[in-house]
């Protein structure tokens, strides 16, 4: 796929490539900046929230004593799922600790390398050949400085802080689909095997991260056959067979391990999602318009849709694979959410936000003024880090760490303590049980008939959030509170 100049470049547009193609002081800059302000939003008061539930079943698999053990509880925990996340965590306990910060900062750090990872993606896709040679100029736009500008909107974003701060496989999945995507757009420019193979090798990474990466891979192959179709049965399309060729063998590479599919339906019909609620036709919109807030969402989409405007005359196929990025995959979470199984569109399809803010950048890349653009940015960054300071000013987690002390008080001597089931309750008591007396707790079901040993349970860690029904039951058979904390309550016979 040689890139070929339309009928109206020359030396002038030669010159404006060459100049685009070398990194300025500015894109350098800009890409410091986001790298700096990324890491602190991602680590400072990493550990002061509590555990979350899935946080707890990340910890409770890789905590095992070893690599085996490992896959063995991840399996269990997380049906569906390959466990190259927990056997990272695992390590890094090793090296770290499982503190809450120690446990999120494996996360944390991988949000921060995807910030560097956008502004790879970002600047090999817009360095990228057109689909259409002579029918859309190349180069026309500054490269680094667009992808520098994508960098420090994703290191502000409020999505990608916060399950950068989440102890769960996402931000490994997003650095993985990011570096993939990457070296195809790498691939598509320069061809080479160790491109083509890289390309191959992170798409079964990213997949094996969590499989809804696979929605990310699919938007591609969309876009390399609307790409095929485009250029028409008579110019060469050996380039997009490449690359297609690519997308297939690094999903083959998964092919050993497709029975986790099957774990993951078993998972489903034992209630592993049932925690979330029924898909809204609306959900694909809401999911960037609520994780951005109503300001921030409202500037960014303006952008976006004034990136798409400029460029689609001259870059038609950058912008419809940004758009197929940005909203094929939560577009097919909703009739899987539908026909399979529920499924959260703001993680699931958490690289959908990178297209979004690529548009917006090149809005703002356009600006030749350049202290109008970063005065642009300034106003847009403000918003940003003002909506993120306001999320976490809020404190959201349930606090069983303060049950946990209070139910260990109380308990009588070794007395078992017990907990009722629910939301990966049990993992999050678990995680702050102390580890001497962890085999004293008692996972009690949400409904339905008790377990054995019940009976012997005095002080019982009961989450507010199960149905009233099943609240009044454990508060009849434990009618003394002994605490109430965020979400939770101590109760005793």
């Amino acid at each position: 796929m040689t890139a070929v100049a339309d009928d109206h470049s020359g030396a002038d547009d030669t010159n404006c490539a060459a100049t685009h193609r070398h990194i300025s002081i500015e894109s350098v800059l800009v890409l410091a900046l986001a790298l700096a302000l990324g890491a602190w939003l991602r680590f400072v008061h990493l550990g002061a929230a509590e555990i979350e539930g899935d946080e707890a079943v990340s910890w409770q698999a890789a905590s095992a004593p070893t690599v085996a053990e490992v896959v063995r509880l991840h399996e269990k925990t997380n049906p569906g799922k390959l466990p190259i996340y927990s056997i990272i965590l695992h390590l890094w306990i090793n090296l770290f600790g499982e503190s809450e910060a120690a446990l999120r900062g494996l996360s944390a750090a991988l949000g921060t390398l995807a910030i560097a990872l956008v502004w790879f993606a970002v600047n090999e896709t817009l360095h990228a050949p057109p689909m259409r040679p002579g029918k859309e100029s190349f180069d026309r736009i500054d490269a680094p400085a667009a992808a520098s500008l994508c960098a420090l909107i994703a290191a502000a974003s409020l999505v990608m802080i916060r399950y950068s701060r989440e102890a769960r496989m996402y931000p490994l999945m997003l650095a993985m689909l990011l570096a993939q995507v990457g070296f195809l757009m790498r691939a598509a420019r320069r061809s080479g095997f160790a491109n083509y193979t890289s390309a191959a090798i992170f798409t079964a990474l990213a997949i094996a991260a969590n499989f809804t990466a696979l929605l990310a891979i699919v938007a591609e192959g969309v876009w390399l056959a609307w790409a095929m179709v485009r250029r028409g049965v008579t110019e060469s399309s050996a380039a997009l067979w490449r690359l297609g060729a690519t997308l297939v063998f690094g999903v083959a590479l998964l092919a050993p391990f497709a029975g986790a599919i099957g774990q993951l339906a078993g998972g489903v019909r034992a209630g592993v999602l049932a925690w979330m609620g029924p898909p809204r036709l609306l959900d694909p919109i809401q999911t960037f318009e609520s994780t951005s807030g109503g300001w921030v969402f409202a500037l960014l989409a303006l952008l976006a849709v004034w990136g798409c405007v400029c460029n689609w005359r001259e870059r038609r196929a950058l912008v419809v694979f940004a758009l197929l990025w940005m909203w094929l995959p939560p577009l097919l979470l909703l009739p899987g959410s539908y026909a399979f199984f529920p499924m959260n569109a703001p993680r699931y399809s958490l690289s959908s936000f990178i297209p979004f803010y690529l548009l917006a950048s090149l809005a703002m890349a356009a600006v030749k003024d350049l202290r109008a653009r970063y005065a642009f940015a300034g106003v847009l960054l403000i918003l940003m880090v003002a909506r993120v300071n306001n999320y976490y000013s809020k404190p959201r987690d349930v606090q069983y760490r303060e049950a946990v002390a209070l139910a260990m008080r109380e308990a009588p001597g070794d007395a078992p303590v017990g907990v009722a089931s629910w939301d990966e309750s049990f993992s999050s008591t678990l995680y702050y049980f102390a580890s001497s007396r962890r085999r004293d707790l008692i996972a009690l079901p949400s409904s339905g008939a008790l377990a054995p040993g019940a009976s012997r349970v005095g002080v019982l860690i009961l989450p507010d959030s199960m149905r009233s029904s099943d609240l009044a039951r454990y508060r009849e058979l434990f009618p003394h509170l002994a605490g109430r904390f965020r979400q939770v309550e101590v109760r005793s016979r």
